[in-house]
């Protein structure tokens, strides 16, 4: 009863930070100084038209209703109609969403694949050369733009050595023998259906957005591991399994590292929700068709409608996120009780 309880409270903060994110969202947006019904019209309209347009998108009401209605729409599931592309948000968001996550989630799979064992390693080998490099790697993930690295990789990867290509999601020659779109992912529906070549066109694509997007958060990864390692391994019970003779790998993986995973948890959720506002820029410098990609062309164009429903749904993921990181914590941790 204890996490039912908890699942419903977070679900009804939800609610509260759907609400909050959409008041301040359209407030915003609505204050910038455009004129999304001549993006309806188009740019040879007429007042007639103009005016038509207005009407048509509900900008002629004062600006609480059109709130007021807005709010209504989204609870209901509608985000509204792309001044853009003239298709529901809500289905362009369905559209794009899977490359988003796609890429996000196989960023934040390498992030945690190299950070915690490079921690890990860091923080047993305190004040030498590998906890050195460490603190180097990590200082640079934290400090290098996003968008010179990716300028940088794609110039050193693809252009000078050949080695990974520049951009989309698989080699266009390959759409004519993609596999069924069960997920929208394509590295697990090709997995799915055995179709090789294009799960291996579409890991090669993946792999340089990914490595651009991951390395922060696979800096933050490593410094968190490392800090959480230093302080659980000075505890009683660790000097107690090593003077039992347990081997060392099994002292630091079996017993160290679950007991510091509380706060690495905690930094993944973050470094996802991080993850998922920094694949607009990685997504735009090698043109990966996903949410990113959408909202640029949406910001470019002044699609209202768009922007907000983007918005909308980078906030529930992240809100979502931190439930599941919360529920996790009893898994790792059966102190942790949501009574």
């Amino acid at each position: 009863m204890g996490m039912l309880r908890f699942l419903a409270k977070r679900l009804a903060l939800l609610v509260l930070v759907l609400l909050g994110a959409t008041v301040i969202t359209f407030v915003i947006s609505h204050a910038v100084p455009s004129d999304p019904a001549r993006m309806w019209a188009g740019p040879r309209a007429g007042p007639t038209q103009l005016e038509q347009a207005r009407r048509e998108l509900g900008l002629d009401q004062p600006l609480y209703i059109q709130l007021a209605v807005y709010i209504s729409r989204v609870f209901r599931g509608d985000l509204g109609v792309s001044i853009h592309t003239r298709r529901p948000v809500l289905n362009d968001i369905a559209a794009f969403f899977p490359a988003t996550f796609e890429l996000t989630t196989f960023a934040m799979i390498i992030a945690l694949a190299l950070g915690i064992p490079m921690g890990v390693v860091s923080a047993t080998r305190r004040d030498r050369l590998p906890d050195h490099a460490a603190r180097i790697f990590s200082l640079t993930g934290v400090s290098v733009p996003i968008f010179w690295l990716g300028l940088l990789a794609q110039l050193v990867l693809s252009s000078t050595f050949h080695i990974l290509p520049t951009s989309g999601r698989v080699d266009s020659s390959l759409l004519a023998i993609a596999p069924p779109a069960v997920s929208g992912l394509y590295l697990l529906d090709a997995l799915l259906a055995g179709n090789w070549p294009f799960f291996a066109s579409a890991f090669v694509h993946i792999l340089l957005p990914a490595l651009t997007l991951s390395y922060a958060s696979l800096a933050i990864v490593t410094r968190m591991t490392r800090s959480t390692m230093l302080e659980v391994l000075g505890q009683d019970y660790i000097r107690t399994a090593r003077m039992k003779g347990l081997p060392e790998r099994a002292v630091l993986y079996k017993h160290a590292l679950k007991n510091a995973l509380i706060p690495i948890l905690t930094i993944v959720s973050l470094c996802y929700g991080f993850l998922l506002a920094g694949a607009v820029l990685v997504e735009t410098i090698f043109d990966w068709p996903g949410m990113g990609l959408y909202a640029t062309n949406a910001i470019l164009t002044l699609d209202l409608p768009a922007i907000i429903g983007v918005t909308l749904i980078v906030a529930v993921i992240y809100v979502m996120i931190n439930l599941v990181v919360d529920i996790l914590y009893t898994l790792v941790d059966p102190r942790v009780r949501y009574d």
